[in-house]
């Protein structure tokens, strides 16, 4: 299949490539001393890491599962591609939800199993949290997550109290170590935060703070902000007042607590939770905590050097990485310089392809990559420019719906009007500018021969899919040898390098079938070419027309311009917006 079995390192790494029968990548695997380190299974559109799901592939970017223990959900995430197919931006809509009314066991906070919850004091239900100093309970519910520079959280927590005897401010050190105690044992996306109490450095309760104040209960409602190490960056709290007092009989009311729009100043964690930092023998009460987080949007964006090298890309930090990259191809992680391809692998830093050109005959190098052309031409499967197969496949789609044997449009055509090859190369040069409108109308063959002047000729050897093929038009053995043009999709050659048979685009007349739109034909015993009738009397190279057109060549214009959008029922407006 002409695709890399093992590609060996320098160092004796290295890795092994498993195919299907038709050249589709089933499995990577990475060996680092000899060692099999990582492989990678393709499973249709999913594609899996060490037997992990890591994301499926979709039309318009690929579904991820969600960082989010205990849960099976998936995140949508899109691809914003440019003209060629190059994935320049993958972003995801994203807000995230931890509530909690603790009427039952709630796996997405970090302490649940350990916070006192009653049937006391609910604002909604029947529970709540109950962090008392009386019992030794200074920290209540908490929840630690992964945040980035640029993110919104919004926090909220009901909360009312029973007033002890005496009230003072707890020793700073006594709440640290409760934090410390309860965070050594949590883990925030595969990493414990800390086991001291030295990433807290800088850090102060709120009761020790000049901005708590005094005649109030030391209960809070609080946040911290870490940096990816888990050293601390800020805090902030709301502090209970003593609208919320009650007794015994729960009949004064919840007070609300809330931080609006805390903006995340750089990558780390954030730590929202509750505490009760009084000496004297106060119980507080917290119940339907809401944390709301307003993601950013940004997942991956990069920028390419023409033929496909990264010159600058950005990764939001853990976060799968998007490996389909330039024209939409794998970029392989091991290697870093090419990249898998259905027919070939490529290597931007060269600017070539690793194998021959399985349309070898088409191009000046069979390494060549889109004809040195990057620019324009896209080719994401390694054996030719999807600019030509999409304007075979458009030209087809066209003739196929509108068959006839009209000699071009009307001045504005409509949709559902009939045309021949001739006839919309004519109206779509039009459309595109030319002056003359005789070409659009199809006067005596103009429009064939404006195209057939404009072109390199090609021997019967070279001809390809896309190639133009001239005929003479003429019934009565005059030689007409611009009368007649049509796109070839496919050709079949004898091993001389000799037309056996061929499909071509053409509404014009009827085969012995009786069917119009793209049909074959076949060498004659004469030794002349003929399509039904039409004598054969040249091929002309695809995307070799020396007059441009709005930015695109002229063949480009016959089969995805003007006209053809016209006749499917679109508006357009000149300049053709795929030729900007």
């Amino acid at each position: 299949m002409n695709l890399p079995a093992k590609v060996t390192f320098e160092n004796g790494d290295y890795i092994n490539y498993i195919y299907d029968a038709s050249g589709i990548k089933l499995r990577q695997e990475v060996f680092k001393e000899n060692s099999l380190e990582k492989s990678t299974d393709y499973l249709g559109a999913m594609i899996f890491q060490n037997d992990s799901l890591q994301f499926i592939q979709t039309s318009e970017g690929r579904l991820v599962p969600r960082a989010v223990e205990h849960s099976n959900s998936f995140e949508y995430q899109y691809h914003l591609k440019d003209h060629l197919g190059n994935v320049r931006t993958t972003f995801a809509v994203r807000d995230n939800d931890f509530n909690t009314s603790f009427e039952q066991y709630n796996p997405y906070f970090d302490n649940y199993d350990e916070i006192t919850v009653l049937d006391l004091m609910a604002k909604s239900g029947t529970h709540s949290n109950r962090v008392s100093s009386a019992h030794a309970e200074r920290m209540g519910i908490s929840k630690t997550f992964l945040v980035s520079e640029g993110d919104r959280v919004n926090a909220s927590v009901y909360a009312k109290y029973i007033q002890g005897t005496e009230d003072g401010a707890l020793n700073s050190g006594a709440l640290v170590n409760a934090f410390v105690a309860m965070m050594s044992g949590t883990s925030i996306g595969g990493e414990t935060p800390f086991s001291s109490n030295d990433p807290l450095n800088g850090f102060s309760p709120a009761s020790s703070t000049r901005a708590s104040d005094d005649t109030q209960p030391k209960a809070y409602f609080n946040y911290i902000l870490f940096d990816k190490s888990f050293t601390y960056i800020e805090t902030g709290f709301k502090q209970l007042s003593t609208n919320a007092a009650d007794d015994i009989n729960n009949t004064g009311a919840h007070e609300l607590l809330e931080f609006e729009n805390i903006n995340i100043s750089q990558d780390g964690y954030l730590m929202i939770f509750v505490s009760n930092e009084s000496e004297a023998l106060t119980e507080v009460y917290f119940d339907d905590l809401m944390i709301n987080h307003h993601k950013t949007e940004l997942i991956q964006a990069s920028d390419y050097y023409p033929f496909g090298m990264v010159a600058n890309e950005y990764r939001k930090d853990y976060t799968t990485p998007q490996k389909y990259k330039y024209n939409g191809m794998e970029e392989d992680e091991e290697t870093k310089w090419y990249f898998p391809e259905e027919f070939r692998t490529y290597d931007p830093a060269l600017g070539r392809f690793m194998q021959i050109d399985p349309v070898i005959k088409s191009h000046e190098s069979p390494y060549a990559w889109n004809t040195n052309n990057p620019i324009l031409y896209p080719d994401p499967l390694g054996s030719d420019s999807t600019q030509r197969a999409d304007a075979i496949a458009k030209a087809k789609e066209f003739v196929k719906k509108n068959p006839g044997n009209t000699w071009g449009f009307s001045e504005n055509p409509k949709p559902g009007e009939t045309v021949d090859c001739s006839g919309l190369a004519g109206t779509c040069m039009k459309a595109a500018g030319e002056d003359d409108a005789r070409y659009a109308e199809g006067a005596t063959g103009n429009g064939v021969k404006r195209i057939a002047d404009n072109t390199d000729e090609i021997s019967e050897s070279e001809v390809e899919a896309g190639s133009f093929v001239i005929l003479d038009n003429s019934s009565t053995g005059e030689d007409k040898p611009y009368g007649h043009i049509g796109i070839i999709t496919d050709v079949e050659f004898d091993d001389k390098g000799n037309i056996t048979n061929m499909n071509m685009i053409d509404s014009g007349g009827k085969p012995s079938s009786g069917k119009s739109g793209p049909r074959k034909t076949a060498l004659i015993t004469n030794g002349k070419k003929e399509y039904y009738g039409k004598r054969i009397t040249g091929y002309r190279k695809w995307d070799s027309i020396k007059e441009i057109y709005n930015g695109g060549t002229m063949n480009e214009v016959v089969v995805k311009g003007h006209a053809v959008r016209k006749a499917s029922g679109l508006s357009v407006k000149l300049p053709i917006p795929e030729f900007k």
